[in-house]
């Protein structure tokens, strides 16, 4: 990966964490997808920025148990079904008041919920959440 591609992942992801940690002090605005994207960013962009970020407070209350978990294939299916079936919403009614922005907002959260649940979440049986849940 070139500097530059580097340097703009980190650039995002600094951004998105900014707009996250006003969604964690705004109860209107989502702290979680944006906090996703800084995760991304960061990995992508600076080792270092990664582990500070991975280390935070904030992340570990938002995302740390993400990472961690396990969840069984019909946990995943119901939650991409509901996930799919709320973009599918706000994509509707942001075509309906002619808002591109959103539009497009709301297809690259859709597309990071199926990447986050198809490859960064883990597919296991209930046994395997039941036994980590028994340990801790």
């Amino acid at each position: 990966m070139t500097r530059t591609s580097k340097i703009l992942f980190a650039g995002m992801g600094l951004l998105m964490f900014a707009i996250g940690t006003v969604g964690a002090i705004l109860p209107v605005m989502p702290t979680v997808p944006f906090y996703l994207v800084a995760a991304f960013c960061f990995a992508k962009g600076s080792e270092r920025l990664d582990t500070w970020f991975k280390n935070t407070r904030l992340y570990k209350q938002s995302l740390g148990r993400i990472f961690e978990m396990h969840m069984t294939l019909w946990l995943k299916i119901i939650l991409a079904v509901i996930g799919t079936a709320a973009s599918v919403a706000a994509f509707l009614f942001c075509t309906s008041k002619g808002w591109i922005a959103p539009c497009i907002v709301v297809c690259i959260l859709w597309t990071e919920m199926v990447i986050y649940l198809l490859f960064i979440i883990k597919t296991g049986r209930k046994s395997d959440n039941d036994s980590e849940t028994s340990k801790k």
